[in-house]
């Protein structure tokens, strides 16, 4: 309850052998898709109930979910790659 539902999302376990969920809605869209489900039993309690809706792409035949927006996030701007990134840091310690 302390946490915003869409902060719990990123700090709980979103799929686990004791989550169970039901489907809301789906849409797809050629090899991309978004799928919304709703929690109906998950090991953290306050998780139960919570809806979440998750972008997919198909990859070999498989519906696997898309991280690629929130990995960028993570990483934030990487102007000229990886090894630029790298020689920024070292140049600050």
């Amino acid at each position: 309850g302390a946490v915003a539902k869409e902060g719990r999302l990123r700090v709980l376990p979103v799929f686990s052998a004791k989550t169970e969920w039901e489907e809301v809605s789906r849409k797809v869209e050629g090899d991309r898709g978004t799928i919304r489900i709703r929690y109906t039993d998950h090991p953290v309690e306050n998780m139960i109930g919570v809806e979440a809706e998750y972008r997919m792409t198909r990859d070999g035949g498989l519906w696997k979910i898309d991280l690629e927006e929130e990995m960028r996030a993570a990483l934030g701007d990487r102007r000229g790659g990886a090894e630029e990134y790298i020689q920024r840091i070292k140049k600050g310690y």
